[in-house]
């Protein structure tokens, strides 16, 4: 019972596209600028020049209702630009910065004049108006031990003023 097997030969599958694909197309050559709008054409730009178009019916939307002719004429009118409100630009606040640093100057030197006075008003609590220092010494003027000579220093204005009582009196 011998069989034989018959190999098949490999058929071409056949696809439905064509391979000139390219030719299909229209292609253009790659530009580095972007046109968002195309420019209107000069001669269309003013209602001077006269009119030298026929007569073309504009079709409407099958919405409406009656259809209306222009008379043939298509209107070239320049309409009134839309002004759109741009979005508001944020900018650097320079009023209130400078009003800031006005304020801390006047701040650092009011601060700092108060710690001017609170200096000289502890200086007054401590040394008095005028300025005064007192002290007793042995200098050898007829003075003792028990009966130093007492010297008073005055400084008023930066004038400097020694007094000198002796200790034996």
């Amino acid at each position: 019972m011998g069989t034989t097997q018959a190999r098949k030969q490999p058929q071409p599958v056949h696809y439905d596209v064509e391979d000139d694909d390219e030719q299909l197309y229209v292609t253009r050559m790659p530009s580095s600028a972007r046109r968002y709008k195309s420019a209107p054409p000069m001669h269309s730009d003013t209602l001077d020049g006269p009119m030298t178009q026929k007569g073309v019916l504009i079709q409407r939307r099958r919405s409406s209702l009656n259809t209306q002719s222009t008379h043939g004429i298509a209107s070239n009118a320049v309409t009134t630009p839309t002004t759109e409100t741009l979005p508001k630009q944020k900018r650097f606040p320079t009023v209130p910065v400078l009003v800031g640093m006005v304020i801390m100057v006047l701040l650092v030197m009011s601060l700092s004049a108060l710690l001017s006075w609170w200096q000289v008003y502890q200086d007054d609590l401590h040394y008095g108006r005028p300025r005064t220092f007192q002290m007793d010494a042995v200098v050898g003027h007829g003075d003792s031990q028990s009966n130093p000579t007492h010297f008073i220093f005055l400084n008023l204005h930066r004038h400097v003023e020694i007094i000198e009582i002796p200790g034996g009196d």
